[in-house]
């Protein structure tokens, strides 16, 4: 190859790299947040947010992963749920994700977590995930926004 294409071949190469966007294989990510929840037609309640999710990459597009997550505040529940995450475009991120609620007074009942984040990376390893969600439990909704501080390994 002659030496003046090579050093344009290595520029593509990496520009597709990071076009891309780096993944890890392994992700731990603490979250931080708000939760409120829609309970009745102008009654609503908050809290504190505060959550652990494992993520693990079969595929540059396609993530599993669980994830437990506490409100605190005006209710306390615990979030149990199995992300998939979808990663269409560069550090876009899509989540399905079924499970259970634990209310602190009743029973469990199924939940349905649905939302979008964007990855930043903050240097090496460490990315910083904006995110929003809306949590479905027994039809009424519950708003979940704040920001994952990952590792990726």
């Amino acid at each position: 190859m002659p030496e003046h294409v090579a050093p344009a071949a290595a520029l593509a190469s990496e520009s597709q790299e990071a076009e891309a966007g780096v993944h890890h294989r392994h992700k731990v990510a603490l979250f931080l947040g708000a939760a409120i929840r829609d309970e009745h037609e102008h009654e609503t309640e908050s809290g504190f947010a505060l959550g652990v999710e494992y993520q693990y990459r079969l595929h540059r597009f396609l993530g599993v992963g669980a994830l437990a997550e506490g409100a605190l505040g005006e209710f306390r529940d615990v979030l149990l749920i199995a992300p998939i995450s979808f990663h269409p475009w560069r550090g876009l991120r899509l989540v399905v994700a079924p499970g259970a609620e634990i209310p602190n007074e009743g029973s469990t009942e199924f939940a349905l977590r649905l939302g979008a984040g964007y990855k930043i990376p903050i240097g090496g390893r460490f990315t910083l995930i904006p995110e929003f969600n809306a949590d479905l439990i027994e039809g009424t909704p519950t708003y979940v926004f704040g920001a994952n501080f990952a590792v990726g390994f």
